[in-house]
Protein backbone atom coordinates (compact mmCIF):
# COMPACT_ATOMS: atom_id res chain seq x y z
CA UNK A 1 0.00 0.00 0.00
CA UNK A 2 1.73 3.11 -0.92
CA UNK A 3 1.73 6.29 0.93
CA UNK A 4 -1.20 8.15 -0.92
CA UNK A 5 -3.50 5.12 -0.55
CA UNK A 6 -2.63 4.47 2.71
CA UNK A 7 -3.30 7.98 3.99
CA UNK A 8 -7.21 8.14 2.45
CA UNK A 9 -8.00 4.34 4.25
CA UNK A 10 -9.50 3.07 6.81
CA UNK A 11 -13.06 4.94 6.93
CA UNK A 12 -15.96 5.18 5.06
CA UNK A 13 -16.77 6.49 1.72
CA UNK A 14 -16.22 9.94 2.37
CA UNK A 15 -12.39 8.80 2.04
CA UNK A 16 -12.62 7.51 -1.73
CA UNK A 17 -10.79 9.12 -4.51
CA UNK A 18 -12.12 8.70 -7.84
CA UNK A 19 -10.65 8.20 -11.22
CA UNK A 20 -9.24 12.19 -10.98
CA UNK A 21 -7.61 11.70 -7.94
CA UNK A 22 -10.50 13.54 -6.11
CA UNK A 23 -12.46 12.52 -3.02
CA UNK A 24 -16.67 14.06 -3.04
CA UNK A 25 -15.89 16.92 -2.05
CA UNK A 26 -13.05 17.66 -5.24
CA UNK A 27 -10.04 17.96 -3.46
CA UNK A 28 -7.34 15.34 -2.99
CA UNK A 29 -6.08 15.15 0.89
CA UNK A 30 -3.05 13.86 -0.41
CA UNK A 31 -1.18 16.76 -2.28
CA UNK A 32 -0.71 19.95 -0.76
CA UNK A 33 1.44 21.82 -3.41
CA UNK A 34 -0.34 24.67 -5.03
CA UNK A 35 -3.67 24.70 -3.08
CA UNK A 36 -5.17 27.85 -1.42
CA UNK A 37 -7.39 26.61 0.93
CA UNK A 38 -10.09 28.24 3.11
CA UNK A 39 -12.60 25.25 3.70
CA UNK A 40 -12.79 23.01 6.78
CA UNK A 41 -12.31 19.44 7.79
CA UNK A 42 -13.82 17.11 4.16
CA UNK A 43 -11.57 20.13 2.11
CA UNK A 44 -8.17 19.90 4.36
CA UNK A 45 -4.98 18.00 2.76
CA UNK A 46 -1.76 17.33 4.06
CA UNK A 47 0.68 19.93 4.52
CA UNK A 48 4.45 19.13 2.78
CA UNK A 49 5.36 20.42 6.36
CA UNK A 50 3.01 17.58 8.25
CA UNK A 51 3.65 14.99 5.30
CA UNK A 52 7.75 14.43 6.52
CA UNK A 53 6.83 13.15 10.21
CA UNK A 54 3.42 11.40 8.87
CA UNK A 55 5.66 9.74 5.94
CA UNK A 56 7.90 8.40 8.73
CA UNK A 57 5.08 6.75 10.71
CA UNK A 58 3.98 5.27 7.59
CA UNK A 59 7.72 3.84 7.08
CA UNK A 60 7.58 2.45 10.58
CA UNK A 61 3.92 0.78 9.97
CA UNK A 62 5.70 -0.88 6.98
CA UNK A 63 8.23 -2.32 9.13
CA UNK A 64 7.00 -3.10 11.73
CA UNK A 65 3.42 -2.69 12.60
CA UNK A 66 2.85 -3.26 16.66
CA UNK A 67 -0.43 -1.29 16.23
CA UNK A 68 -1.58 -1.32 20.20
CA UNK A 69 1.88 0.48 21.11
CA UNK A 70 1.34 3.15 18.60
CA UNK A 71 -2.31 3.75 19.56
CA UNK A 72 -0.96 4.13 23.33
CA UNK A 73 1.45 6.36 22.09
CA UNK A 74 -1.13 8.34 20.20
CA UNK A 75 -3.09 8.51 23.20
CA UNK A 76 -0.42 10.03 25.49
CA UNK A 77 0.27 12.53 22.60
CA UNK A 78 -3.39 13.43 22.22
CA UNK A 79 -3.37 13.74 26.33
CA UNK A 80 -0.18 15.95 26.11
CA UNK A 81 -1.89 18.21 23.75
CA UNK A 82 -5.16 18.71 25.36
CA UNK A 83 -3.85 18.60 29.08
CA UNK A 84 -4.15 21.51 30.78
CA UNK A 85 -4.82 20.88 34.53
CA UNK A 86 -5.66 18.49 37.00
CA UNK A 87 -9.08 16.90 35.27
CA UNK A 88 -7.81 13.33 34.36
CA UNK A 89 -9.33 11.47 31.16
CA UNK A 90 -9.15 8.48 28.97
CA UNK A 91 -8.62 8.89 25.50
CA UNK A 92 -11.57 7.04 22.84
CA UNK A 93 -10.13 6.32 19.12
CA UNK A 94 -12.55 6.30 15.77
CA UNK A 95 -11.73 6.83 12.25
CA UNK A 96 -13.98 9.82 11.93
CA UNK A 97 -16.56 12.65 14.29
CA UNK A 98 -19.57 10.61 12.97
CA UNK A 99 -18.04 7.32 14.29
CA UNK A 100 -17.85 9.13 17.34
CA UNK A 101 -21.60 9.32 18.32
CA UNK A 102 -21.80 5.57 18.54
CA UNK A 103 -19.62 5.46 22.03
CA UNK A 104 -22.04 7.37 24.09
CA UNK A 105 -24.59 4.84 23.03
CA UNK A 106 -22.04 2.04 23.99
CA UNK A 107 -21.21 3.21 27.25
CA UNK A 108 -25.20 3.75 28.18
CA UNK A 109 -25.84 0.27 26.92
CA UNK A 110 -23.01 -1.01 29.10
CA UNK A 111 -23.87 1.09 32.21
CA UNK A 112 -27.76 0.74 32.13
CA UNK A 113 -28.49 -2.12 30.10
CA UNK A 114 -32.27 -2.25 31.17
CA UNK A 115 -33.12 1.33 30.07
CA UNK A 116 -34.17 3.01 26.86
CA UNK A 117 -32.00 5.62 25.83
CA UNK A 118 -32.87 9.24 25.05
CA UNK A 119 -30.25 11.04 22.52
CA UNK A 120 -31.05 15.01 22.58
CA UNK A 121 -29.32 16.84 19.47
CA UNK A 122 -28.54 20.52 19.29
CA UNK A 123 -27.55 21.63 15.99
CA UNK A 124 -28.06 18.57 13.90
CA UNK A 125 -27.93 20.34 10.64
CA UNK A 126 -24.74 21.37 11.10
CA UNK A 127 -22.85 18.49 12.61
CA UNK A 128 -21.26 16.07 10.11
CA UNK A 129 -22.98 14.45 7.54
CA UNK A 130 -23.45 11.18 9.03
CA UNK A 131 -23.69 12.14 12.64
CA UNK A 132 -27.37 12.16 12.79
CA UNK A 133 -28.11 8.49 11.52
CA UNK A 134 -25.01 7.50 14.48
CA UNK A 135 -27.17 9.59 17.14
CA UNK A 136 -29.58 7.67 15.96
CA UNK A 137 -28.33 4.29 16.41
CA UNK A 138 -27.76 3.77 12.61
CA UNK A 139 -24.77 3.37 10.01
CA UNK A 140 -24.46 6.29 8.35
CA UNK A 141 -22.08 4.80 5.56
CA UNK A 142 -21.99 1.94 3.12
CA UNK A 143 -18.58 0.61 5.23
CA UNK A 144 -16.54 1.15 8.38
CA UNK A 145 -12.70 0.51 9.06
CA UNK A 146 -13.78 -2.99 10.02
CA UNK A 147 -16.46 -4.42 6.84
CA UNK A 148 -19.26 -3.43 4.32
CA UNK A 149 -22.45 -2.69 6.36
CA UNK A 150 -26.16 -1.76 5.20
CA UNK A 151 -26.44 2.08 5.43
CA UNK A 152 -29.56 3.34 7.68
CA UNK A 153 -29.55 -0.44 9.53
CA UNK A 154 -29.38 -0.57 13.23
CA UNK A 155 -26.19 -1.28 14.40
CA UNK A 156 -27.98 -3.11 17.55
CA UNK A 157 -31.12 -3.93 17.48
CA UNK A 158 -31.93 -4.58 20.55
CA UNK A 159 -30.89 -1.01 21.68
CA UNK A 160 -34.17 1.01 22.28
CA UNK A 161 -33.02 4.93 21.24
CA UNK A 162 -35.31 7.75 20.72
CA UNK A 163 -33.85 10.72 19.48
CA UNK A 164 -34.91 14.63 19.96
CA UNK A 165 -33.54 17.16 17.83
CA UNK A 166 -33.21 20.76 18.45
CA UNK A 167 -32.14 22.57 15.16
CA UNK A 168 -29.33 25.22 15.01
CA UNK A 169 -31.75 28.29 13.28
CA UNK A 170 -34.77 29.11 12.03
CA UNK A 171 -36.46 30.26 8.90
CA UNK A 172 -34.53 33.52 9.41
CA UNK A 173 -31.72 31.47 9.75
CA UNK A 174 -31.49 33.08 13.42
CA UNK A 175 -29.46 31.11 16.11
CA UNK A 176 -31.71 29.67 18.96
CA UNK A 177 -31.66 28.98 22.19
CA UNK A 178 -32.86 26.33 23.51
CA UNK A 179 -31.77 26.07 26.98
CA UNK A 180 -35.49 25.73 28.59
CA UNK A 181 -36.55 23.57 26.26
CA UNK A 182 -33.68 20.94 26.74
CA UNK A 183 -34.18 21.34 31.00
CA UNK A 184 -37.54 20.63 30.59
CA UNK A 185 -36.75 17.81 28.50
CA UNK A 186 -34.41 16.20 30.76
CA UNK A 187 -36.85 16.55 33.58
CA UNK A 188 -39.59 14.50 32.11
CA UNK A 189 -37.53 11.54 30.99
CA UNK A 190 -34.77 11.36 33.34
CA UNK A 191 -36.35 8.21 35.67
CA UNK A 192 -37.47 6.15 32.54
CA UNK A 193 -34.62 7.05 30.03
CA UNK A 194 -30.80 7.23 30.41
CA UNK A 195 -30.39 10.82 29.22
CA UNK A 196 -28.02 11.96 26.27
CA UNK A 197 -27.44 15.22 25.81
CA UNK A 198 -25.03 16.40 23.05
CA UNK A 199 -24.49 20.20 22.63
CA UNK A 200 -21.65 21.82 20.05
CA UNK A 201 -19.04 24.68 20.35
CA UNK A 202 -18.30 25.06 16.89
CA UNK A 203 -20.92 23.66 14.56
CA UNK A 204 -20.18 23.90 10.91
CA UNK A 205 -20.83 27.58 10.94
CA UNK A 206 -18.86 27.62 14.48
CA UNK A 207 -22.02 27.92 16.74
CA UNK A 208 -20.91 27.72 20.28
CA UNK A 209 -24.06 26.48 22.56
CA UNK A 210 -24.20 28.14 25.95
CA UNK A 211 -22.83 25.69 28.15
CA UNK A 212 -23.50 27.08 31.17
CA UNK A 213 -27.03 24.92 31.28
CA UNK A 214 -24.60 21.82 32.39
CA UNK A 215 -23.63 23.96 35.81
CA UNK A 216 -27.44 24.36 36.01
CA UNK A 217 -28.24 21.07 35.42
CA UNK A 218 -25.57 19.22 38.03
CA UNK A 219 -28.66 17.82 40.23
CA UNK A 220 -30.14 15.90 37.12
CA UNK A 221 -29.38 12.42 35.87
CA UNK A 222 -27.85 13.12 32.65
CA UNK A 223 -24.83 12.43 30.73
CA UNK A 224 -23.02 15.27 28.69
CA UNK A 225 -21.63 15.01 25.44
CA UNK A 226 -20.14 18.00 23.80
CA UNK A 227 -18.85 18.11 20.17
CA UNK A 228 -16.24 20.78 19.67
CA UNK A 229 -14.66 18.22 17.11
CA UNK A 230 -13.50 21.48 15.58
CA UNK A 231 -11.05 21.86 18.18
CA UNK A 232 -11.35 25.98 18.05
CA UNK A 233 -11.15 25.97 21.51
CA UNK A 234 -8.57 26.68 24.68
CA UNK A 235 -7.38 23.95 26.46
CA UNK A 236 -8.57 26.22 29.53
CA UNK A 237 -12.45 25.02 28.34
CA UNK A 238 -11.31 21.47 27.50
CA UNK A 239 -10.48 21.34 31.27
CA UNK A 240 -13.49 22.84 32.77
CA UNK A 241 -16.03 20.71 30.51
CA UNK A 242 -14.15 17.52 31.66
CA UNK A 243 -14.79 18.83 35.30
CA UNK A 244 -18.43 18.95 35.24
CA UNK A 245 -18.00 15.41 33.82
CA UNK A 246 -18.68 16.15 29.69
CA UNK A 247 -17.42 13.58 27.16
CA UNK A 248 -16.17 15.65 24.12
CA UNK A 249 -15.85 14.96 20.76
CA UNK A 250 -13.01 15.64 18.81
CA UNK A 251 -10.90 15.71 15.12
CA UNK A 252 -7.62 16.79 14.26
CA UNK A 253 -8.82 17.21 10.58
CA UNK A 254 -10.92 20.51 11.08
CA UNK A 255 -8.73 23.14 12.67
CA UNK A 256 -5.91 21.45 12.53
CA UNK A 257 -6.06 20.78 8.83
CA UNK A 258 -4.81 17.16 8.75
CA UNK A 259 -6.64 14.96 5.98
CA UNK A 260 -10.26 14.17 6.90
CA UNK A 261 -11.19 11.75 8.92
CA UNK A 262 -9.72 11.48 12.49
CA UNK A 263 -11.56 11.45 15.79
CA UNK A 264 -10.98 10.83 19.17
CA UNK A 265 -13.97 11.11 22.34
CA UNK A 266 -12.25 12.24 25.28
CA UNK A 267 -13.66 10.75 28.40
CA UNK A 268 -13.61 12.16 31.91
CA UNK A 269 -11.96 9.97 34.48
CA UNK A 270 -15.18 9.94 36.61
CA UNK A 271 -17.29 8.29 34.04
CA UNK A 272 -14.05 5.99 32.27
CA UNK A 273 -14.31 4.91 36.31
CA UNK A 274 -18.32 4.11 35.65
CA UNK A 275 -18.04 2.25 32.90
CA UNK A 276 -15.25 0.11 33.44
CA UNK A 277 -17.04 -1.24 36.67
CA UNK A 278 -19.57 -1.99 34.80
CA UNK A 279 -20.03 -5.71 33.05
CA UNK A 280 -19.73 -5.95 29.17
CA UNK A 281 -21.46 -8.53 27.48
CA UNK A 282 -21.09 -9.63 23.59
CA UNK A 283 -24.80 -8.91 23.36
CA UNK A 284 -24.22 -5.45 23.99
CA UNK A 285 -21.01 -5.00 21.75
CA UNK A 286 -22.53 -5.87 18.75
CA UNK A 287 -23.24 -4.01 16.03
CA UNK A 288 -20.57 -2.19 17.69
CA UNK A 289 -18.14 -3.97 16.50
CA UNK A 290 -18.44 -3.17 13.14
CA UNK A 291 -17.55 0.04 13.79
CA UNK A 292 -14.79 -0.18 15.88
CA UNK A 293 -11.26 -2.24 16.86
CA UNK A 294 -10.47 -3.36 19.65
CA UNK A 295 -7.67 -0.65 19.26
CA UNK A 296 -9.83 1.95 19.62
CA UNK A 297 -10.22 1.54 23.22
CA UNK A 298 -7.82 2.09 25.82
CA UNK A 299 -5.54 -0.71 26.60
CA UNK A 300 -7.38 -2.04 30.13
CA UNK A 301 -11.11 -1.40 28.65
CA UNK A 302 -13.58 -3.42 29.80
CA UNK A 303 -14.42 -3.50 25.81
CA UNK A 304 -11.23 -4.89 23.96
CA UNK A 305 -12.08 -9.00 24.50
CA UNK A 306 -15.13 -8.30 22.08
CA UNK A 307 -13.57 -6.44 19.14
CA UNK A 308 -11.00 -7.42 16.74
CA UNK A 309 -7.54 -6.48 16.87
CA UNK A 310 -7.49 -4.60 13.16
CA UNK A 311 -5.17 -1.77 12.81
CA UNK A 312 -6.27 1.40 10.90
CA UNK A 313 -2.74 2.71 8.84
CA UNK A 314 -5.22 5.96 7.57
CA UNK A 315 -6.40 6.61 11.20
CA UNK A 316 -3.04 6.60 12.25
CA UNK A 317 -1.40 8.96 9.60
CA UNK A 318 -4.23 11.31 9.93
CA UNK A 319 -3.73 11.54 13.60
CA UNK A 320 -0.14 12.05 13.03
CA UNK A 321 -0.17 14.80 10.97
CA UNK A 322 -2.79 16.63 12.99
CA UNK A 323 -1.13 16.53 15.88
CA UNK A 324 2.25 18.01 14.07
CA UNK A 325 -0.11 20.52 13.21
CA UNK A 326 -1.01 21.01 16.91
CA UNK A 327 2.51 21.69 18.31
CA UNK A 328 3.64 23.84 15.01
CA UNK A 329 0.77 25.94 16.34
CA UNK A 330 1.87 25.93 20.08
CA UNK A 331 4.99 27.33 19.14
CA UNK A 332 3.58 30.97 18.38
CA UNK A 333 1.58 33.58 21.27
CA UNK A 334 -2.29 32.68 21.79
CA UNK A 335 -2.75 36.78 21.59
CA UNK A 336 -0.88 36.30 17.99
CA UNK A 337 -3.14 33.55 16.76
CA UNK A 338 -6.35 35.68 17.89
CA UNK A 339 -5.01 38.89 16.27
CA UNK A 340 -4.64 37.29 13.06
CA UNK A 341 -7.88 35.46 13.41
CA UNK A 342 -9.84 38.74 14.19
CA UNK A 343 -7.57 40.74 11.39
CA UNK A 344 -9.14 38.37 8.68
CA UNK A 345 -12.58 38.07 10.14
CA UNK A 346 -13.04 42.05 9.89
CA UNK A 347 -11.05 41.68 6.50
CA UNK A 348 -13.55 39.47 5.30
CA UNK A 349 -16.76 40.46 6.77
CA UNK A 350 -15.96 44.48 5.47
CA UNK A 351 -15.36 43.07 1.98
CA UNK A 352 -19.08 41.24 2.45
CA UNK A 353 -20.48 44.48 3.31
CA UNK A 354 -19.21 46.61 0.85
CA UNK A 355 -20.77 44.07 -1.61
CA UNK A 356 -23.87 43.76 -0.38
CA UNK A 357 -25.58 42.82 -3.63
CA UNK A 358 -24.03 39.47 -3.21
CA UNK A 359 -23.24 38.84 -0.19
CA UNK A 360 -25.11 38.69 3.18
CA UNK A 361 -23.46 37.39 6.12
CA UNK A 362 -25.77 34.81 8.47
CA UNK A 363 -27.21 36.24 11.21
CA UNK A 364 -25.20 35.94 14.92
CA UNK A 365 -21.89 36.62 13.52
CA UNK A 366 -20.72 37.36 16.93
CA UNK A 367 -22.20 34.19 18.45
CA UNK A 368 -19.91 31.43 16.26
CA UNK A 369 -15.80 31.61 16.39
CA UNK A 370 -13.97 34.01 14.39
CA UNK A 371 -11.98 31.50 12.31
CA UNK A 372 -15.40 30.90 10.54
CA UNK A 373 -17.97 32.90 8.17
CA UNK A 374 -20.53 31.51 7.63
CA UNK A 375 -22.58 33.98 4.29
CA UNK A 376 -25.03 33.58 1.72
CA UNK A 377 -24.99 34.55 -1.64
CA UNK A 378 -27.71 36.51 -4.01
CA UNK A 379 -28.16 36.94 -7.61
CA UNK A 380 -30.68 39.65 -8.89
CA UNK A 381 -32.13 40.17 -5.52
CA UNK A 382 -32.55 35.96 -4.70
CA UNK A 383 -30.87 33.50 -2.52
CA UNK A 384 -28.88 30.81 -4.35
CA UNK A 385 -30.56 27.37 -3.02
CA UNK A 386 -28.63 24.60 -1.75
CA UNK A 387 -28.05 23.03 -5.25
CA UNK A 388 -26.83 26.28 -6.79
CA UNK A 389 -24.65 26.47 -3.84
CA UNK A 390 -23.40 23.02 -4.63
CA UNK A 391 -22.96 23.82 -8.37
CA UNK A 392 -21.02 26.98 -7.67
CA UNK A 393 -18.98 25.23 -5.01
CA UNK A 394 -17.61 22.67 -7.41
CA UNK A 395 -17.00 24.97 -9.84
CA UNK A 396 -14.73 27.09 -7.28
CA UNK A 397 -12.66 23.84 -6.20
CA UNK A 398 -12.22 22.38 -10.13
CA UNK A 399 -12.12 26.15 -11.88
CA UNK A 400 -11.33 28.50 -9.55
CA UNK A 401 -7.61 28.75 -10.06
CA UNK A 402 -8.34 30.26 -13.63
CA UNK A 403 -8.83 33.66 -11.85
CA UNK A 404 -6.27 32.78 -9.34
CA UNK A 405 -3.56 31.64 -11.60
CA UNK A 406 -0.87 31.12 -8.94
CA UNK A 407 -2.69 27.98 -7.31
CA UNK A 408 -3.82 25.17 -9.00
CA UNK A 409 -6.28 24.33 -6.62
CA UNK A 410 -9.02 26.72 -4.57
CA UNK A 411 -11.20 25.26 -1.43
CA UNK A 412 -13.86 26.35 0.71
CA UNK A 413 -16.15 25.11 3.07
CA UNK A 414 -19.14 23.37 1.11
CA UNK A 415 -22.43 24.61 1.44
CA UNK A 416 -24.88 23.59 4.64
CA UNK A 417 -28.41 23.77 4.70
CA UNK A 418 -30.97 24.75 6.97
CA UNK A 419 -34.38 25.33 8.08
CA UNK A 420 -35.34 28.01 4.49
CA UNK A 421 -31.65 28.42 2.62
CA UNK A 422 -28.22 27.28 2.84
CA UNK A 423 -24.93 29.03 3.03
CA UNK A 424 -21.11 28.80 2.19
CA UNK A 425 -18.35 29.47 4.39
CA UNK A 426 -14.96 30.43 4.63
CA UNK A 427 -12.90 28.83 7.72
CA UNK A 428 -8.96 29.53 8.61
CA UNK A 429 -6.96 26.08 10.25
CA UNK A 430 -4.11 26.01 11.93
CA UNK A 431 -2.19 25.87 9.05
CA UNK A 432 -3.66 28.78 7.59
CA UNK A 433 -3.20 31.18 10.79
CA UNK A 434 1.11 29.96 11.02
CA UNK A 435 1.29 31.57 7.34
CA UNK A 436 -0.64 34.76 7.60
CA UNK A 437 1.46 35.22 10.93
CA UNK A 438 4.79 34.33 8.93
CA UNK A 439 3.38 36.57 5.86
CA UNK A 440 2.49 39.41 8.03
CA UNK A 441 -1.29 39.42 7.64
CA UNK A 442 -0.93 39.45 3.87
CA UNK A 443 -4.72 38.93 2.93
CA UNK A 444 -4.65 39.73 -0.86
CA UNK A 445 -5.55 36.05 -1.68
CA UNK A 446 -8.53 36.05 0.64
CA UNK A 447 -9.63 39.47 -1.17
CA UNK A 448 -8.93 37.92 -4.89
CA UNK A 449 -11.00 34.63 -3.98
CA UNK A 450 -13.84 37.01 -2.62
CA UNK A 451 -13.11 38.59 -6.01
CA UNK A 452 -13.23 35.08 -7.92
CA UNK A 453 -16.53 34.14 -5.92
CA UNK A 454 -18.63 37.37 -7.32
CA UNK A 455 -16.97 36.41 -10.98
CA UNK A 456 -18.08 32.68 -11.15
CA UNK A 457 -21.24 34.13 -9.59
CA UNK A 458 -21.72 36.53 -12.32
CA UNK A 459 -20.77 33.99 -14.95
CA UNK A 460 -23.33 31.27 -13.71
CA UNK A 461 -26.62 30.97 -15.65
Amino acid sequence: MTFEVALVSGGDERLDLDEHGLNKYFVNPTKSRGVFNRGSCTCSFITEEAKIPTYELYEYLLNDPDYSMKYEYLRSRIKTALQEGNEPFEVYLAPSGSDLCYFPLLFSATISPTKPILNIVTCPEELGSGSVMAYKGNFFSEKTQIENVELTQALNPSLNIDYIPFPARNTEGVILDHRKKIIDCIKEHEESHTVIVNLVIGSKSGIEDNVSIIEECQDLDVRWVVDICQLRVSRKLIQNLLSLNCSLLITGSKFYQSPPFCGALIVPEKLNKRIQASTCKAEISKGFDRVFSSFDFPNNSIFRPFFKDQGNDGLLLRWEAAIYEFEALSVYKESEVIRVVTRWNNHIQAYMEEHADVFELMSDQDKTNKSIISFRLKKNGAYLSHDELKSLYKRICLEGHKWMPKYELITIGQPVAYAAGSFLRLALGSFNVRKLIDRELDLRDDTQLLDTLRIILNDSE
